[in-house]
């Protein structure tokens, strides 16, 4: 416990802290602090300083936390989402904006389709749970200040994937600060 009375746990275990005022000491309060592990490992993309993409994984089972490194990408990733129970994941590849569907444990291609959206810039994804059926699944995507509605990532149905065409199908717009 620090001096602002703030507790951190350093290993799994069971202690009562006990505080007494230093005016009066019949004056005290105390409290038991448990602390246990998180029994998890999580596992994902991401970025290393020079922008090369690569899987991980971070096991905080049993009090360890050792995190891995797993091998390095071909791609560039500018959105990533997993897809639930299908043990993959759409990644939009930041070098030419190609949207690829990819084995969630090795980071391989899972088929050779791919979905080119040129100068059409997403700024990330997010799987949608709500709107997408066993088969057909769908993601939220931002774009600038816009949240666009559910679409299939490989096969969206924007009005255009131009940046000069009007706006795409919209869900919602996100308020912009004025000023």
């Amino acid at each position: 416990m620090d001096e602002q009375g703030v507790v951190t746990g350093v290993r799994e275990g069971e202690t009562t802290i006990v505080a007494k005022s230093s005016l009066n000491g019949e004056k005290y309060g105390e409290c038991t602090v448990v602390v246990r592990s998180l029994d998890v490992t999580l596992e994902g993309v991401l970025m290393d300083d020079q922008g090369a993409t690569m899987r991980f994984s971070w096991d905080m089972s049993g009090g360890n936390s050792t995190w891995h490194a797993g091998a390095a990408m071909d791609y560039y990733a500018k959105a990533v989402t997993e897809i639930p129970g299908e043990d993959a994941f759409y990644l939009l590849d930041s070098r030419n904006n190609i949207m690829r569907k990819l084995d969630l444990h090795n980071g391989k291609p899972v088929s050779e389709e791919t979905m080119e959206y040129g100068r059409y810039t997403l700024w990330d994804l997010a799987y949608s749970n709500y709107f997408s059926q066993e088969g057909a699944p769908k993601t939220y995507a931002v774009r600038e200040s816009t949240l666009l509605q559910p679409q299939d990532p490989m096969h969206p149905t924007y009005n255009s994937m131009s940046p000069e065409a009007p706006s795409p199908l919209l869900a919602w717009q996100l308020a912009a600060p004025n000023g």
